[in-house]
């Protein structure tokens, strides 16, 4: 499978339904790491001592990694998907993806390639995956974080939303294309300060963003069943905004692109804050 997208949330996602559906259970009979600079915090051959004749028991998911346990420990295969990263599951050594950085060969003659053009994805191994977790400083999931969970982390924020949102530590899950998509759909600028949102404005950027990514999830981050009226797929400069007659526009924001509805999306100032 591969997504289009760089992955984010609701790609990891598929990734997991993939997983799940593809190699669990079945024994791993050998790895062979194509590409050793994937691998960040274990060796090959201990990667190998860990994992062959053990099953991947169950497949998980927080924010952009994706964890695949062994057996009923705490340990776990971690996956990070950087810009260009999927999985690829098969039989004939033929349809093998051209990217291959690290392929696991299961007992029933079947392959799992973690395929990743531009290297920038990781492979860990995690004694216990809630520590590693907690070493990455890494933020509650954006679709399991409860809405007073969000509203108390907001409060002690004092940032720009399209940067905060892409915060791993704040919540873990949203990168560049989703938290457009996000600001887009609640009709909030890109450069509002996170403290100039009043209690409405902040829990309707958390309803949004359940949406969002709810929907993107349910649609298996196939971005031809996105919503029509998704900024997501009118996402370049000049465009026509999908719901009004305005042009999109462009602008760099914390050194990321960033494309919003200059009609649409209201810049939201604080007390004494200058308009320009």
């Amino acid at each position: 499978m591969k997504s289009i997208l760089m992955p984010e949330l609701p790609e990891v996602e598929s990734f997991r339904k993939y997983f799940e559906a593809t190699s669990l259970q079945d024994p791993v009979a050998w790895i062979e790491v194509k590409s050793p600079a994937i691998l960040r915090n274990i060796a090959e051959h201990d990667l190998r001592r860990r994992l062959v004749r053990k099953r991947f028991t169950s497949v998980s998911r927080r924010g952009k990694y994706l964890y695949a346990s062994i057996g009923k420990g705490k340990s776990a295969l971690v996956l990070h998907f950087g810009m260009t990263g999927f999985l690829s599951h098969f039989r004939d050594l033929d349809r093998e993806p051209g990217h291959d950085r690290m392929l696991i060969t299961f007992g029933s003659g079947s392959y799992l390639a973690f395929d990743d053009q531009r290297k920038f994805g990781g492979v860990f191994f995690a004694d216990d995956v809630q520590e590693f977790f907690r070493t990455k400083n890494l933020g509650p999931d954006a679709l399991a974080i409860t809405l007073d969970e969000f509203l108390n982390l907001l409060e002690h924020r004092r940032r720009q939303l399209k940067p905060l949102l892409m915060d791993q530590s704040f919540i873990s899950g949203i990168g560049n294309i989703y938290s457009d998509e996000i600001l887009y759909q609640a009709g909030i600028h890109p450069l509002t300060s996170s403290d100039a949102m009043d209690p409405g404005r902040r829990k309707d950027l958390y309803t949004v963003m359940r949406s969002v990514l709810e929907t993107a999830v349910e649609r298996d981050a196939e971005f031809d069943r996105y919503p029509e009226d998704w900024l997501l797929k009118h996402r370049s400069a000049g465009a026509k905004c999908p719901l009004d007659d305005c042009r999109v526009e462009r602008i760099s924001v914390s050194g990321r692109t960033s494309y919003f509805c200059p009609c649409r999306q209201e810049r939201l100032l604080k007390k004494g804050e200058p308009a320009g």
